[in-house]
């Protein structure tokens, strides 16, 4: 039987400052294809922040997958990253904004990983 990937939205931090935040654990027999991120910080008095970083956190390390950092990162400027990042089973998606009111969400496929026949 096929089945048809869904859109599935792995994070969503509303207004997240300093904090490390984890997505999930991508469950075993499954894949994650992240296909588009977005952040925008809604605060502060400056113009530049100090921006924030995505990583995949495999248990061990923390592999950096898109960041935006001074003086690139500004208040009130949207981000967008599209793209394919697999994460495999026990793999977590992993957000940090370095000040400010950072709003993030990313979205892609959960896939089942075929049984070996």
């Amino acid at each position: 039987m096929t089945t048809v990937p869904y859109s599935t939205r792995f994070m969503l931090v509303p207004a997240g400052a300093g904090a490390v935040y984890v997505t999930a654990t991508v469950p075993a027999g499954y894949r994650w294809v992240v296909r588009g991120m977005d952040a925008v910080n809604s605060g502060g008095s400056a113009s530049t922040s100090q921006g924030f970083q995505v990583a995949v956190y495999t248990g061990a390390i923390a592999a950096e997958v898109w960041s935006v950092g001074p003086p690139y990162a500004l208040y009130y400027k949207p981000y967008h990253w599209e793209g394919h990042c697999v994460l495999y089973a026990g793999e977590q998606l992993t957000f940090q904004g370095n000040d400010g009111n950072w709003n993030f969400q990313a979205s892609g496929f959960q896939l089942t990983v075929p049984i070996p026949a």
